[in-house]
């Protein structure tokens, strides 16, 4: 009975290190979205399921925080403690509120992150990005003894058609970057 206890003991101890050691491949440390490697490699397969089935209309969107390496000069960075990390968590978290559990959301490094919208059509997506931006322009954040910080994102996004997962992201890269140019601060979509 004893070694019978003790066997279910170790069983469960390494189911629960089985799953946090699946959890740290898949997650992002600081964050807790999905990484680069595993958006990617999820998001292929979402892509192509959107691609098999033809009429899900669905967006790929590049996310960059304006502006932050001046955040962090000025706030300081680093191990989970600097202003610049409470910005990266923030920005996770509103993007977590803000979509569906069925859209995918990941950090893709530094301060880009990307979205895959389901589901959604031309109108749909304007409107679900652009109520991101404003309500991440409109916030004043107080952040370990910081106050009033805000911040601002530019978006790039294009529709998901016959594309393979490193051409989407080339594709709503350039957009985003269009966005940064024209100010920042703004979101640029590719029309239908």
């Amino acid at each position: 009975m004893l070694q019978s206890r003790e066997l279910e003991s170790k069983n469960a101890l390494l189911h629960e290190m089985y799953e946090k050691a699946k959890d740290m491949s898949e997650k992002d440390y600081l964050t807790g979205l999905y990484n680069r490697r595993y958006f990617q490699e999820i998001g292929s397969k979402l892509i192509s399921n959107i691609i098999r089935q033809r009429d899900i209309p669905a967006y790929f969107a590049m996310l960059d925080i304006d502006h932050f390496k001046i955040i962090n000069d000025e706030y300081g960075h680093g191990n989970g403690h600097g202003i610049g990390d409470e910005v990266l968590k923030h920005f996770a978290r509103m993007l977590e509120a803000s979509f569906r559990s069925s859209d995918l959301v990941g950090r893709l490094g530094g301060e880009e992150f990307g979205i895959i919208l389901i589901n959604v059509d031309y109108k749909d997506a304007v409107r679900l990005l652009e109520e991101l931006r404003q309500k991440i322009e409109n916030q004043k954040l107080n952040l370990n003894g910081a106050e009033n910080i805000n911040y601002t994102i530019s978006i790039g996004a294009v529709k998901v058609r016959n594309n393979e997962m490193d051409t989407l992201l080339a594709n709503a890269d350039s957009l985003m970057y269009q966005a940064k140019k024209e100010g920042r601060n703004r979101l640029v979509i590719e029309k239908e």
